[in-house]
């Protein structure tokens, strides 16, 4: 946890240097030139995000999304414990440079408006639902006994050697835990692609230019805020249950008596319920 905080302010700091270094200190009044600092508002990068969007960039988006899931999933295997904590530091540190940017720009009066900070609110949420993820995969609630050896039997005799340390209903859970796993990652890369999004665009409006390159075209297929505050919730929440083993716990154990019961009630009614 100390790491984790260490490594936000890190960040903040760092964020708020670079966005210094960019608009400057002064707040966002007209100069003589032609190209001047205006106060931008989220709608105002928002309205570019979706303009900018093409059918191209979603293609492209999808095939990085599926090499680096494809990536993260293999690496998982091999080096459990790194990759968790390199992805929550990488995380939690462009979330507090991100917010170290927003916060600084709020103050000097190049942001303007409540979005800002409501979007800043939830970003917060999803970097404290990082940590809390991150500690259930390290140490899951409910797991096969000799999970905490998965790294170690993989690296020394391969993955070929699981079977003889794990059931078929260990290698069930496991599937259930790298699907948390992968929501957590691919929930990390919206979120960082969410706000390069905003903090590329809020530069560059703010200084009176729209234009957009290539990597702000590609963040851009994540410029809607609220429909990603809805998708970062439900991508979190699942990654909490699945890396956690609760939610194999009810899909084995709990949920055969649930559904039989339900069909028991739907065919014969509550009393042969």
């Amino acid at each position: 946890i100390y790491i984790s905080l260490v490594i936000s302010l890190i960040g903040a700091v760092f964020g708020i240097v670079l966005d210094r270094s960019t608009k400057g200190k002064g707040g966002a009044a007209p100069e003589g030139g032609g190209t001047h600092a205006i106060s931008v508002s989220m709608q105002q990068v928002v309205r570019v995000s979706v303009g900018s969007k093409s059918s191209a960039d979603d293609q492209l988006m999808l095939f990085f999304v599926g090499v680096f899931l494809l990536v993260v999933g293999v690496a998982y295997l091999f080096f459990r414990q790194e990759v968790l904590v390199a992805g929550l530091l990488l995380v939690l540190f462009i979330f507090g440079a991100w917010a170290g940017s927003v916060a600084n720009s709020l103050y000097s009066g190049f942001y303007d408006g409540w979005r800002w900070v409501v979007y800043l609110l939830v970003m917060l949420l999803f970097a404290l639902a990082a940590v809390r993820v991150v500690g259930l995969a390290k140490t899951p609630m409910f797991a096969p006994s000799n999970f905490i050896y998965a790294q170690d039997i993989v690296n020394q005799w391969g993955i070929l050697a699981l079977p003889r340390y794990f059931t078929a209903l260990d290698f069930q859970w496991f599937g259930f835990h790298l699907l948390g796993i992968i929501l957590f990652f691919a929930a990390s890369w919206r979120a960082c692609l969410s706000m390069l999004n905003y903090a590329v665009l809020g530069t560059r409006l703010s200084k009176g230019a729209a234009h957009t390159e290539l990597g702000g075209r590609i963040a851009s297929a994540y410029g809607r805020p609220w429909r990603n505050s809805l998708f970062l919730l439900g991508f979190m929440v699942a990654a909490n249950y699945l890396v956690s083993g609760q939610f194999f716990m009810w899909f084995e154990y709990e949920m055969p008596n649930q559904l039989e019961y339900f069909i028991q009630v739907v065919l014969h009614g509550r009393q042969a319920g």
